[in-house]
């Protein structure tokens, strides 16, 4: 008896002392670990503040800390960009609405000449010619001012269907060839006979590709050749309108797609507001498509727009 008692209270004695040790070594670091990371989540609330990692022993813990702070980082990247692309929102509307002024104020004036009366035929029909640029560039201002206030409200609305890009693109080019031939311009094109579907709003798609291609007239004062291809890339469309006449400055092509924007004088005038591009990227963004430009080997301009292959 005296015997099993001894032994019961050795091994008594030997549980506490491998529970002090666990405690000591094992669980007192964990909960002063996780007592840390707690109070760092905690205090980062709502600014998402990172946690300190020297205050941090295990190796485990460390781990969660560090992917932690990698969120962190990752979230304040995001609403970094989010802040920037607000701003830069509320400047372009801001804009528009004061370059509304500019076409009412010209539409204004050239009608008052109108009105007066005096004019002959050839005098009459160039001031018309004028009030007719001038109402296609308040047309742009306006639709463009209210589809900003769609993104930014979140009621703008794409109708989206599966269509073919190839015939929306032929369908594009065959509406501006007369334009590009009257000017002189070379016009070709690469467009495949095959149907490549994408789930896209057909309007929205028009846009752009009008917005390319009224871009090479806009910015080209003399004639020069265009070529327009269409080509897969696995699941991508690539669509590239590239033409060999004046080029782009290479320190322009990273600010390109920002609104008011124009690269150069060479290949703009002053009626050009630099607004088609930033439009074509944001409608490309919203079909989970993209666009860039560059300049080819021999001069010119080249952009390059890449859509999803619808499947199915």
């Amino acid at each position: 008896t005296l015997v099993l008692w001894s032994a019961t209270c050795i091994a008594g004695i030997f549980v506490l002392v491998i529970l002090f040790i666990f405690v000591r070594a094992v669980y007192r670091p964990i909960r002063r670990d996780f007592e840390t990371i707690g109070a760092g989540i905690a205090n980062a609330s709502p600014s998402f503040a990172p946690i300190e990692e020297k205050g941090v022993r295990l190796a485990e813990a460390l781990t969660l800390v560090r992917r932690y702070n990698q969120a962190v980082h990752q979230i304040e990247l995001e609403q970094a960009e989010k802040q920037r692309a607000m701003q830069a929102g509320d400047l372009l509307i801001s804009n528009l609405a004061h370059d509304l002024k500019s076409p009412i104020t010209v539409l204004k004036g050239y009608a008052e000449v109108l009105a007066d009366g005096g004019l002959n035929e050839q005098e009459t029909a160039k001031y018309f010619g004028y009030l007719y640029k001038s109402a296609n560039e308040l047309r742009d201002l306006v639709d463009l001012l209210f589809e900003q206030i769609g993104y930014r409200s979140g009621r703008a609305v794409l109708h989206k269907s599966r269509i073919d890009l190839c015939e929306v693109l032929r369908e594009s080019c065959a509406n501006y060839y007369m334009l590009f031939a009257k000017r002189g311009f070379r016009f070709e094109t690469d467009i495949p006979e095959t149907v490549l579907m994408t789930f896209a709003d057909r309007l929205a798609l028009e846009r752009v590709f009008g917005n390319l291609l009224r871009n090479i007239l806009d910015h080209n004062e003399n004639p020069c050749a265009v070529w327009i291809s269409c080509e897969t890339a696995g699941s991508i469309v690539r669509i590239t309108f590239a033409d060999d006449g004046q080029s782009i400055p290479a320190q322009a092509l990273p600010q390109l797609f920002e609104p008011f924007f124009r690269a150069d004088s060479a290949r703009s005038d002053e009626s050009h507001r630099g607004l088609g591009l930033f439009a074509a990227k944001q409608i490309l963004e919203q079909h989970g498509g993209s666009i860039k430009a560059s300049v080819p080997a021999g001069g010119g301009a080249a952009f390059e727009v890449m859509l999803p292959l619808s499947e199915g």
